[in-house]
């Protein structure tokens, strides 16, 4: 009897069959660049469709494999454009040496596409910055900060979505108890990621044919997944993807380094981002500056054991038996969200309890040293002026003194202000200066 459930056999993903073209190295023959250190300059655009020979459309080519393979890059957009110019280029190339094209008027129309795309790419060149390469090292690191500054802005902003969709892929896994499913459960996207960019291989030569079942089961139990619940297999894994690289961005990753055993990348990146703080903290918010400061010195202090003879030296920090012990229960078995929340509950009471302390160490008197209280003497006459002003002088020291935060903006608008860090003086009358 035929059974009813649509999950009962698997049906094999379809076969893709794609149609070959000349390489890039075999289209420009002896020009071709085995290495490439800078890109070539865009060739000026045709003034006819018929400058658009053989030789001109290798050179542009040229322009197009230099500029895609140079140490200085474009900018993203600038590199979309180049592909999509490139691919027009290489599509011409390829008609103009196959004979039995571009005689009917259905290769006539394609081909005429083509080099509107190529006429356009090579006209917006002469004009367009982000088709140009930049002119130095600094100016292609700051173009690079640029860009990835709003790729995180746009991860921050599209996260969740993403986060909710492989959420509901994993539910789907574990509800279905498809074959494989434990391989989603208890990982981190991250890691999940970079499973499947290690199968990718694989799994290309499974889809056209290649017998590599063993070699790319992620892909596999992914692929069942989503034709079960209607999800497109490309979408999903860009999505994973997506996922996992706003996951590096967002999160420190910290877990995964202490898993992996990497101690040396581990000590390296707190204590980069240690120093990277009053780098990127404006001056004036000293609150965030101290709290971060003293998170990340908490979890240096509880990971590795720092030297007192050169606490600079990351080389010479030595590990902690709380590092071991992390490492030994996150490759324990246990599921990495559960052990990390652990560890972060025991930083941040550490932390919770060392801001107590500070604040107290604050409200007492800021580490302030008072000294002997100072005695002013003035004339009459300038009695009732000083008096006013030590008034105002008194409400800024009782503020100064009972606000636990801010104490470097305040104390500084109070030197600016009286010229020094000092009590305000005891007003008394002096005949003698009448």
């Amino acid at each position: 009897m035929a059974t009813s459930s649509r999950h009962s056999s698997r049906s094999p993903p379809p076969i893709i069959v794609s149609r070959k073209r000349a390489s890039t190295k075999v289209l420009l023959g002896p020009a071709y660049q085995e290495i490439v250190t800078e890109s070539i300059p865009a060739p000026k655009p045709g003034k006819t469709i018929e400058d658009y020979d053989t030789q001109k459309l290798k050179v542009g080519l040229q322009y197009a494999d230099s500029t895609l393979r140079a140490d200085r890059q474009l900018s993203p957009l600038g590199m979309r454009a180049v592909l999509i110019y490139k691919e027009a280029v290489s599509t011409l190339l390829s008609m103009q040496e196959n004979e039995d094209l571009g005689h009917n008027e259905e290769d006539a129309a394609v081909k005429e596409e083509w080099l509107a795309i190529v006429r356009m790419h090579e006209q917006s060149a002469m004009y367009s910055s982000c088709l140009r390469v930049t002119h130095s090292s600094e100016a292609q690191e700051f173009q690079d900060e640029i860009a990835k500054l709003q790729r995180t802005s746009f991860f921050a902003r599209y996260g969740d979505v993403f986060a909710t969709t492989c959420q509901n892929l994993r539910l789907k896994a574990e509800k279905m108890k498809a074959p494989g499913w434990q391989a989603l459960i208890g990982r981190y996207w991250s890691e999940i990621n970079k499973t499947i960019i290690h199968e990718r291989p694989a799994w290309t030569k499974f889809l056209h044919g290649g017998k590599e079942f063993e070699d790319c089961r992620t892909h596999i139990l992914i692929s069942d997944l989503c034709r079960s619940v209607g999800f497109d297999l490309d979408d999903m894994l860009a999505v994973i993807n997506l996922y996992a690289t706003r996951n590096e961005i967002v999160h420190a990753d910290l877990a995964l380094l202490i898993k992996q055993g990497k101690f040396d990348d581990l000590k390296k990146r707190l204590y980069d981002d240690f120093c990277d703080v009053p780098r990127v903290v404006p001056a004036t918010d000293t609150s965030t500056t101290r709290i971060l400061s003293y998170l990340i010195e908490d979890m240096i202090d509880r990971w590795f054991i720092r030297g007192e003879e050169s606490p600079d030296n990351v080389q010479m920090w030595g590990k902690t038996d709380r590092l071991l012990d992390d490492y030994r229960k996150l490759n324990g078995g246990g599921i990495i969200a559960d052990v990390y929340k652990e560890m972060s509950t025991a930083i941040a009471s550490a932390e919770d309890n060392k801001a107590k302390e500070l604040s107290k160490d604050l409200e007492d008197g800021f580490g302030l040293s008072l000294g002997k209280k100072k005695v002013k003497r003035v004339a009459s006459a300038d009695l009732s002026p000083e008096g006013k002003k030590v008034k105002v002088m008194q409400k800024d020291w009782t503020r100064l003194n009972n606000m636990a935060y801010g104490i470097r903006k305040l104390s500084e608008t109070y030197v600016e202000k009286y010229g020094e860090l000092e009590e305000p003086p005891e007003i008394r009358q002096d005949p003698n200066l009448d």
